[in-house]
């Protein structure tokens, strides 16, 4: 209950958020097979009004409904959405981190910071490459300390959110998760495929 889909590499898990919101849509609609589509529509078009807005409030009217309508025509995404997984969020999460590091370079540390916090509580739950974000982030405000002010916690509280459920698991199961990844940082085989 407390984590989502295995991860393609290490025996890892992501956070159970497309899996409740899957549950969701499945039991609203009684089982039919249709919900894993319906769910990849709803996320397809929410993903496509946060672009519209956010574009909007930063260029142009005119210039969000290009890019709009590019990404509502993206034969990757068409392809992505075809299928209902965790990976329909990846589009979403990335917007939100690429919007919040947009909001921080027009100094709105606000928006910056919110946005940053809902990506990560979405990558965490989507896939696991929201660990370079964490990386880039952490260079970022090495870099750029004039961005870390209050609103930083907004971006805590969604990273903090994002793990929760992963840490129970951890916690209930004497930190299987973090015996796993240390597993995988430390197996052989892994190190020559990542590294050589």
């Amino acid at each position: 209950v407390l984590i989502g889909a295995k991860t393609g590499v290490g025996d890892l898990h992501i956070g159970p958020l497309y899996s409740y919101l899957a549950a969701l849509f499945f039991g609203v609609l009684q089982m039919d097979p249709i919900a894993g589509a319906i769910l990849s529509g709803v996320i397809a078009t929410i993903t496509i009004a946060f672009s519209l807005y956010v574009i909007w409030d930063i260029s142009s009217y005119k210039i969000a409904l290009i890019f709009a309508a590019l990404e509502s025509s993206s034969s990757l995404l068409i392809f992505y959405d075809r299928i209902p997984w965790n990976v329909n969020l990846m589009f979403l999460f990335s917007l939100c981190i690429a919007s919040g590091f947009m909001y921080l370079q027009k100094s709105n540390t606000y928006k910056g910071w919110i946005f940053l916090g809902i990506g990560a509580f979405l990558g965490i739950n989507s896939h696991f490459s929201i660990v370079l974000f964490l990386v880039t982030l952490l260079l970022f405000t090495l870099i750029n300390r004039k961005y870390i002010n209050k609103h930083l916690f907004l971006f805590l509280g969604g990273l903090g959110f994002g793990i929760l459920p992963l840490f129970l698991f951890e916690l209930k199961n004497h930190f299987l998760l973090t015996q796993k990844f240390m597993s995988f940082l430390g197996n052989s085989t892994t190190k020559s495929t990542l590294f050589g």
